[in-house]
């Protein structure tokens, strides 16, 4: 038996952060571009991709048979945006505020963590 999620609950747990995370952005772009020190136009992009994110693991999530190759999309795409995110992070460290640090690494974290999680389910997910 498995103690990692089920898939069904990595999968609800992704598009509502997704969809959450997108949102908050979304609504407070402004004051957050000042707070993080990124323009306003960077955190637009981030919301809009992460919107992407969020509807294509809302329709995995709403179905009743979990295919492996749809699941691995999913995983390896936010393997790629939090190796991006990373990237971003790192190639915006001079002029990103503490609270922007913060916020990008708990953001790499996060997908990072989830992509893995949902990629360990290969073995318990029909081809």
């Amino acid at each position: 038996m498995s103690k990692l999620p089920s898939i069904q609950t990595l999968l609800w747990l992704d598009c509502s952060a997704a969809f959450l995370a997108a949102a908050t952005v979304l609504a407070l772009r402004p004051a957050l571009s000042q707070l993080c020190g990124l323009p306003a136009s960077l955190l637009l992009a981030q919301a809009v991709i992460t919107l992407g994110y969020g509807c294509y693991s809302f329709t995995l999530a709403a179905r009743r048979v979990y295919q492996w190759r749809w699941i691995r999309l999913l995983a390896v795409a936010n393997l790629a945006y939090a190796s991006l995110s990373l990237a971003l992070l790192l190639g915006t460290w001079g002029q990103t505020s503490p609270v922007g640090k913060a916020y990008f690494a708990a953001e790499v974290l996060f997908i990072a963590t989830l992509g893995m999680l949902e990629y360990r389910q290969r073995t318990y997910l029909p081809r």
